[in-house]
């Protein structure tokens, strides 16, 4: 798992030959395998799995328009990222709406 993050208790006391993870989470989407260890034994490897991101939970702008005229379209372009709790891009569809929260006064 080179360049993430697993979260949560990662070393636990195994209780009649069984031992569980119950609050482990990764940091960011991305297919991965984990890798189990014990002193004294042999290591086992998963079978790969994929981390998706999780809902959309945040709106941001990630590019602002810095001109208009009226009657023509902005340019560039507004652009509206839905991200997760994390900031990851979430794998969201559907509508987006824009409006004006603040202007000049006139």
């Amino acid at each position: 798992m080179a360049g993430d993050t697993l979260r949560g208790i990662t070393a636990v006391s195994a209780v009649n030959g069984l031992a569980v993870f119950p609050s482990l989470d990764f940091g960011r989407p991305r297919s991965l395998q984990l890798v189990a260890t014990s002193p004294r034994m042999v290591g086992a490897l998963s079978s790969p799995m994929t981390v998706t991101a999780g809902p959309a939970s945040v709106a941001r702008i990630t590019q602002a328009p810095t001109s208009g005229a009226v009657a023509a379209p902005l340019a560039p372009a507004l652009r509206i990222g839905l991200f997760d709790s994390r900031g990851n891009a979430a794998p969201a569809n559907g509508a987006a709406q824009a409006a004006i929260a603040a202007g000049p006064a006139n």
